[in-house]
């Protein structure tokens, strides 16, 4: 890649010899019209150079001038340049010498003799582009620097060869409690136990992709002696034509103890869940077992005493088999109520979601004195998912026992409806009310709260002393798995 002929260079140009001034000056004209500053002596040119702030692209240096020469006029000339690239021009041809300047950090060597327009603008062109790579490469390195140092996260660069530590960052001085000096004494081992030191360096052996990139957990040794957990990011860099490793350390002992905490809470919850799952199992067994034991079991007592008596009796037999008839009707009519009770909307796919929850609210006003009004939207059975409809209607039943075991209630309304893109289901009664600040000791609030929380529900209680009971459960569906619902409202009362 050449310089662009148009752009303007400020080149200095150390040489006593008129003559050859001007030949280099024609020849540097012939690709542009560069700033030229003549210098014809060292004392002259190290005047220039210390006065000038910005220095020169180039300076092309006689190897021979009356104040200095050879060796220590580069030398002395290196010193002063501003990392400005040096050319030397000169006649005399000596193949070690023109070596040795180069290591030592001349640009290039070049034979007047030998020097033409177009060899000239060739290698300033090079040394230009080469300040310019050079100067880029220690910006990224400073970048890079300042990006080691400054970063909040512990950085550390180690040799994967002995795995002595190269570099900390102040972040790493912090979170180990070694100083600098003492960490770059220290290798990984130091800071690592035996066995995660062994499981590192087996697994960095085996990395052969070109960056070399390898993270993992490890157990890590503070200088107090106190083991903290450690995610490790790793990566294979280049320094100073050095491979080395890069790392990033992040303490996660903390996230690992709330994690740990978090699961441990969570199996306390799964715990309690099933926990109350079985109560209300059993309480329903319960109800079941006393509802059996006093009410069909009666009736159908009562039944069979009326046919005994129909057998020992001498008269008219009549009046007491329709006695017992009539007293079998009324226990087959309990035990029907009792068994769609317990088995709910989800076995009858010929009823919908509203039509049972209608049929349960119209079972409850013809024995107890209490008014239920209840707004439902006309949901289809491919509308609502099969297990949330029981849940729905397992609620109110819940919800329903409460208020008129509790609650002394003369109305109660309920509502399902949809909440934004979720659903509700709203419980409101008019009862004595209760203070929601009191631990509650039973389990009918418990029940509600465990179903709801099957399909993502949350159940939100406002009540207080004299002021009724309202219950709303929002259910929150996925973004994948929004409910469809139809616009009709159906109101039953």
């Amino acid at each position: 890649m050449m310089i662009n002929q148009n752009s303007s260079l400020n080149i200095l140009i150390i040489e006593d010899n008129p003559g050859d001034f001007e030949l280099v000056q024609n020849y540097l004209g012939e690709y542009g019209h560069p700033s030229i500053v003549h210098a014809k002596n060292f004392k002259e040119a190290s005047s220039i150079l210390s006065d000038l702030d910005t220095g020169f692209e180039v300076i092309l240096l006689d190897l021979t001038l009356p104040d200095k020469s050879s060796k220590d006029l580069i030398t002395e000339i290196l010193k002063i340049s501003s990392d400005s690239p040096v050319i030397i021009l000169t006649g005399y041809s000596n193949v070690d010498f023109s070596i040795q300047s180069i290591s030592q950090g001349i640009s290039d060597y070049l034979l007047k003799d030998n020097l033409t327009s177009e060899n000239l603008y060739k290698s300033i062109s090079y040394c230009v582009q080469r300040k310019k790579k050079i100067h880029e490469l220690r910006e990224s390195e400073k970048r890079y620097n300042d990006l080691f140092e400054l970063s909040p996260q512990p950085m550390y660069l180690f040799d994967p060869a002995s795995f002595n530590f190269i570099q900390v960052n102040k972040a790493a001085i912090e979170l180990y409690g070694y100083t600098e000096e003492e960490f770059l004494n220290m290798t990984l081992v130091n800071v690592m136990s035996e066995k995660d030191f062994s499981f590192l360096k087996k697994n960095l052996e085996a990395i052969t992709h070109v960056d070399g990139a390898f993270k993992g957990l490890f157990k890590q040794i503070k200088k107090s002696k106190e083991v903290m957990d450690v995610e490790i990011y790793s990566n294979l860099i280049t320094i100073d034509d050095k491979k080395c490793r890069s790392v990033i350390a992040i303490d996660i002992t903390e996230k690992l103890i709330k994690e740990k905490e978090y699961q441990e809470q969570k199996a306390i919850g799964h715990k309690n869940l099933t926990k109350a799952v079985i109560a209300a199992q059993e309480k329903e067994r319960t109800e079941i077992g006393e509802e059996l034991h006093d009410n069909v079991n009666q009736l159908l007592a009562a039944s069979k005493l009326y046919l005994n008596h129909s057998l020992t009796c001498a008269g008219d037999k009549n009046e007491f088999i329709i006695k017992s008839s009539d007293y079998i009707v009324t226990a087959m009519e309990e035990i029907r109520k009792l068994s769609h009770a317990l088995v709910g909307v989800i076995a009858n796919k010929e009823i919908t979601l509203c039509d049972s929850i209608e049929e349960l609210i119209k079972n409850i006003t013809v024995i107890e004195n209490i008014a239920i009004d209840f707004t439902c939207p006309s949901y289809t059975e491919n509308t609502t998912d099969a297990g949330l409809k029981q849940i729905i209607y397992r609620i109110i039943q819940e919800q329903l026992n409460n208020i008129l075991k509790h609650a002394e209630a003369t109305k109660v309304e309920i509502e399902i409806k949809p909440d934004n893109e979720d659903l509700g289901l709203i419980i409101n009664d008019n009862g004595k009310g209760f203070n929601t600040f009191n631990k509650s000791t039973g389990i009918g609030l418990k029940n509600i709260k465990s179903r709801a929380a099957v399909y993502n529900g949350e159940v939100y209680i406002l009540s207080s002393p004299g002021n009724g009971c309202k219950m709303k459960v929002i259910f929150k569906f996925p973004q994948t798995d929004k409910l469809v619902t139809d616009n009709d409202i159906q109101v039953f009362k």
